[in-house]
């Protein structure tokens, strides 16, 4: 008689299959893509996305660790294929400058997202996206199309393979896959070449801990520039006969990680249902998941006083799952200001605002912001409600007089069942992270917006208007 020890479960050879049949479908799909598939509200839900995420990118410009990773990327000599969005028309070799404008993408928190699955879509796909479309020399009516088909791809995945724990954070699972799908489309890859790119962005998903959010690690910022240089090399790579297997993400994802699948999502409904319209803009520089009681406490500042703030004597947050991870009272970095509810509770009640400087040095710094967030205490939002209202927060405070003032975000402004408004995001929130540096931009915004018959430009000249400056 011989005995065994059981051997950890692996993913069924005929799950595998089926999901790299699914994937390879998925692909084909996108590359088959044209701008007459696009419904109106597609194409907009797509421009907007476009200026949102070029806006992060250029609010930034500034940030020295920003200009740091640029420079460590971008050289003099380098073959000018592609712009380095901040102050002036740096251009560069695509694949550096893709890195460069990818880690740019995510560092203030400004960034669009994606509400069904934890998936900074426009983010993973843009970087390596518009460094192609500018190489290759090809019109800004082909940057859409290319941004709806490669944001289709990485939601789908994202939405396929569910993770008990959000142990890795999605910039580093997910950024290589959404990199390598802009940079195929981009690039206009067969579908044969482009199946292999994005299965080699799939192999190429790094392991980067979400706790690195929570902590402030800085790296966490530069996954999705990491990502966006992998996927041009990987576009590149993949006419070269170097490719990866469609079954990536299932032997990934569920082979080693233990996610769950759910394979028929990533196919069901192509070219019915578009993902680009299930995404959010964020009106907070913070993460998404503290954007509810940022807006529950901002509406019971009104009552308070911003004379009365130092009366606070606790807060009571009741919140969701996913907030109640970014518990951080003490927060040493800005990116882990950005992830704490304490925080950005606390900075909404003495700023009167949750902007980029909100979770700055000075902030952080702010003795009476730090006194607040000591006094905040987090709760389970209970009974946890269904989608769209699965991110919402309670707020409770209490004054020194004792007064209680109790306000309820259900969704945060921004969600897609709570949209901004086209001229709220364009004329509050874009112009004002663009400044003064290109008063080209929110105008040629509007005028794509208006007249999409000028998105048949080529790219190029569409970012001369953009970045007149």
């Amino acid at each position: 008689m011989t005995s065994s020890t059981p051997s950890a479960p692996v993913a069924a050879p005929t799950d595998a299959a089926t999901a790299g049949a699914g994937l390879d479908a998925l692909v084909r799909w996108a590359t088959t893509v044209r701008a007459s598939d696009l419904p109106d509200d597609v194409r907009e839900r797509a421009l907007l996305v476009l200026a949102d995420d070029l806006a992060a990118m250029i609010a930034v410009r500034d940030d020295p660790q920003v200009l740091a990773v640029r420079d460590s990327l971008v050289h003099d000599g380098q073959p000018a294929e592609a712009t380095v969005f901040g102050t002036g028309r740096r251009r560069g070799e695509r694949a550096a400058v893709a890195g460069a404008n990818g880690a740019a993408g995510d560092w203030a928190e400004m960034d669009e997202g994606y509400r069904p699955a934890t998936c900074h879509a426009g983010l993973y796909v843009l970087p390596a996206l518009l460094a192609e479309i500018e190489h290759g020399d090809r019109t800004g009516e082909e940057l859409v199309t290319a941004l709806v088909s490669g944001y289709e791809v990485v939601t789908r995945v994202a939405r396929t393979w569910r993770h008990a724990e959000m142990v890795i954070h999605p910039h580093a699972l997910l950024g290589p896959i959404g990199a390598a799908a802009g940079a195929a489309l981009g690039s206009g890859l067969s579908p044969d070449h482009a199946v292999a790119a994005v299965s080699a962005g799939a192999g190429a998903a790094m392991l980067g801990p979400f706790d690195h959010a929570l902590t402030g690690a800085l790296a966490r910022n530069v996954w999705p520039g990491i990502a966006a240089w992998t996927g041009v090399q990987v576009a590149r790579w993949a006419v070269a006969g170097i490719g990866g297997d469609p079954t990536a993400p299932h032997s990934a994802f569920s082979g080693a990680m233990g996610a769950t699948a759910e394979l028929g999502l990533l196919t069901a409904d192509l070219g019915t249902t578009w993902a680009i319209r299930d995404g959010y803009h964020k009106r907070f520089a913070c993460c998404q998941y503290a954007h509810s009681t940022v807006e529950a406490l901002l509406d019971a500042r009104d009552e308070i006083g911003s004379d009365r703030v130092d009366g606070i004597t606790s807060i009571v947050v009741r919140t969701h799952p996913l907030a109640l991870k970014l518990h951080d009272a003490r927060p040493a970095t800005s990116l882990a200001a950005k992830f704490s509810v304490p925080h950005a509770a606390a900075a909404a009640l003495v700023l009167g605002a949750v902007d980029a400087d909100a979770c700055g040095p000075a902030a952080l710094a702010d003795p009476r912001i730090a006194a607040l967030r000591d006094r905040i205490v987090l709760e389970p939002f209970l009974p946890a409600p269904a989608p769209p209202h699965d991110r919402p927060a309670t707020v409770v405070v209490t004054l020194q007089d004792g007064t209680v003032i109790e306000r309820t975000c259900m969704s945060a402004i921004g969600s897609p069942d709570r949209p901004l408004s086209r001229e709220a995001l364009i004329d509050d929130k874009i112009l004002g992270a663009v400044g003064a540096a290109h008063p080209g931009f929110v105008p040629t915004v509007r005028r794509l917006l208006e007249q999409p018959d000028l998105l048949r430009r080529p790219w190029r000249a569409i970012l001369d208007d953009l970045l007149e400056g």
